[in-house]
């Protein structure tokens, strides 16, 4: 986490091409996604450890919180997986349109 928010201001304004005020403007988001994080993580995280320690006699146990790391982990891998393969696929399909554009049906086919 800590290497993504050192190296975010690089992306932004070298990669990117933004300026620095510009880039700036992206931590709102991450600003956002922490807040909402920390309410969302609140409630998902402890009313199952709650059920669990309430089952063991009132002793809760450090691994009652894992379940929805695993779940959670999961997830996130699937969504980032999928957004990048739908943009890829995208990109792949509006280069073939526009690079053979009188035969496009059967270049997207041979694709």
């Amino acid at each position: 986490m800590y290497l993504m928010l050192s190296t975010f201001p690089t992306l932004c304004t070298d990669v990117c091409h933004e300026s620095t005020g510009i880039g700036s403007l992206n931590y709102i988001l991450l600003g956002l996604g922490a807040f909402v994080n920390t309410y969302l993580c609140d409630y998902l995280n402890d009313r199952p450890f709650q059920r669990r320690k309430a089952r063991n006699h009132d002793e809760g146990k450090p691994e009652y919180r894992l379940p929805l790391l695993s779940i959670v982990t999961v997830t996130i891998s699937r969504g980032v997986f999928a957004i990048g393969n739908m943009i890829t696929f995208q990109i792949m399909q509006t280069y073939i349109g526009n690079t053979y554009t009188k035969y496009a049906a059967s270049a997207m086919a041979a694709v």
